[in-house]
């Protein structure tokens, strides 16, 4: 009886032995799981402070924006909310991101002192926005051509009808409406000048990722216009509103909202078009762009995006601050900058 009482118990011990190597085993690949996941978290970490660190070197980025993704020759791109910080530039992204977002457009050198000058930079493959003045500041024009898959300088020197900034006299809106700077020539020519100045320090300007959404409700009821993914109130409001609307994005003193110049737009073309990989969609839009004559909500789709800007091409008509005695032109983006 003994005996037999020793091998039952014998058999139990080696029970619990059994079972306590497989828990073992469980729990050291348990563990072992969880190293990995931590080191590849601390890896991701560290590779996002060196990204961080090596962007922030190049560009000046806002108090309370945060990078979310893309390079200096790709587009680097901001936001207002930091719950997008290091999220990408993925078009599967795009949707899930909860700030309004910026591409950063570089330019080197914005001002030059002649038109000489000027066209030396562009055949060195830099953007200038503007020629000195006087006291003052006037845009630089750009043309391309599309039958040749160029683009070249408009001579300042000579009378286009193209003005940048350009003055609209007082018995059109009148100093009372304060959507043209007051509709002041001084006051005007002095918001331009501002903006200049900010491009030649800070290296380049902030352009809105999206079409400006929330338009009519910005102008209706006083909210705040939106650079977001799926927006469709995007279009069908006159130039002095989204003026106006364009300028009251953010309250602060430090950030300048407003409505694009024509120098600045014609300075992302350029930016593009010095990217060989992208230069024929400057002069060839068909397959980057929505010209399907239905509108579609701003980023709508991965082919129309171009350097992490979506939509420059087709979908809305759009302005920029550039004008003639003859019409305004058009397109509809607004930048900020410190």
């Amino acid at each position: 009886m003994k005996k037999n009482n020793m091998k039952k118990r014998n058999s139990k011990n080696k029970k619990k032995r059994k079972i306590s190597k497989i828990t073992v085993i469980l729990i050291s690949i348990i563990w072992l799981i969880l190293m990995i996941f931590v080191i590849i978290l601390v890896g991701n970490s560290i590779k996002n402070s060196n990204k961080l660190k090596e962007i922030k070197s190049n560009i000046k980025i806002p108090d309370g924006f945060y990078y979310v993704g893309g390079d200096i020759n790709t587009g680097v791109i901001i936001s207002d909310n930091k719950k997008d910080q290091f999220k990408g530039e993925s078009f599967n992204v795009i949707g899930k991101l909860k700030g309004n977002q910026f591409v950063w457009i570089p330019v080197e050198k914005a001002i030059v002192e002649s038109y000489d000058e000027a066209e030396t930079l562009v055949n060195e493959g830099k953007n200038p926005i503007a020629i000195k003045d006087g006291e003052n500041y006037k845009s630089i024009y750009y043309v391309f051509d599309d039958s040749t898959y160029s683009f070249s300088l408009l001579d300042n020197t000579t009378n286009y009808d193209i003005y940048e900034p350009y003055i609209l006299p007082n018995n059109i809106y009148g100093d009372s409406e304060k959507y043209i700077e007051g509709s002041t020539g001084d006051l005007y020519q002095k918001s331009f000048n501002n903006m200049v100045e900010s491009v030649e320090k800070n290296k380049g300007f902030y352009i809105s990722r999206y079409e400006i959404g929330n338009l009519n409700n910005a102008i209706t009821k006083n909210e705040k216009v939106v650079s977001k993914a799926n927006e469709e109130n995007i279009t069908c409001e006159a130039w002095r509103f989204l003026y106006k609307a364009l300028n009251n994005m953010y309250d602060r003193n430090d950030i300048t909202t407003e409505m694009i110049w024509g120098c600045q737009w014609d300075a992302v073309l350029v930016w593009i078009a010095n990217n060989s990989d992208l230069s024929n969609y400057v002069y060839n839009s068909l397959n980057v762009g929505n010209y399907y004559n239905k509108l579609e909500k701003t980023g709508s789709s991965s082919n129309y995006c171009l350097n992490n800007i979506y939509d420059l091409a087709g979908n809305a008509s759009e302005w920029t601050q550039r004008g003639s005695s003859l019409r305004w032109k058009n397109c509809c983006w607004r930048f900020i900058y410190k």
